[in-house]
């Protein structure tokens, strides 16, 4: 299975197709995981961008740019993540997860709750790398 920092590739209902995600929680304690969208277009407030080969496990894009989107989070539930066939690629360094962190500090396209959220599943990848 995967763990939180992990991209996970797995088809999205949102996006109606294959695509990329940074696992920033599995469901362990509340049966959902929760992920960020990866992209490789900027369209959306709080978008972080990283150039190609930042983040590993991730093909070059058409863009040049590997994008983390800020604008939702990405709920899965346990029972569920199986239909979507999951399959790590990856896993995020530590430097990725630091600047991810210190842009979801500044960030104002997710609410409070979901803001809070992937702040402290964040601060816990980051403890637990090191």
């Amino acid at each position: 299975m995967f763990k939180a920092g992990d991209i996970v590739h797995f088809h999205s209902k949102i996006a109606a197709k294959g695509k990329y995600h940074l696992c920033i929680s599995t469901g362990c304690l509340d049966g959902v995981h929760a992920f960020l969208f990866i992209n490789s277009e900027h369209k959306y407030e709080g978008d972080c961008v990283f150039d190609d080969g930042v983040i590993l496990g991730l093909a070059k894009s058409r863009t040049g740019s590997t994008v983390v989107g800020f604008s939702q989070i990405v709920r899965v539930k346990v029972k569920k993540m199986a239909l979507w066939k999951p399959a790590v690629r990856g896993t995020a360094s530590k430097a990725v997860i630091q600047k991810l962190l210190e842009h979801a500090n500044k960030v104002q396209s997710l609410n409070r709750k979901d803001r809070k959220k992937v702040i402290d599943a964040l601060s816990d990848i980051i403890m637990a790398l090191d």
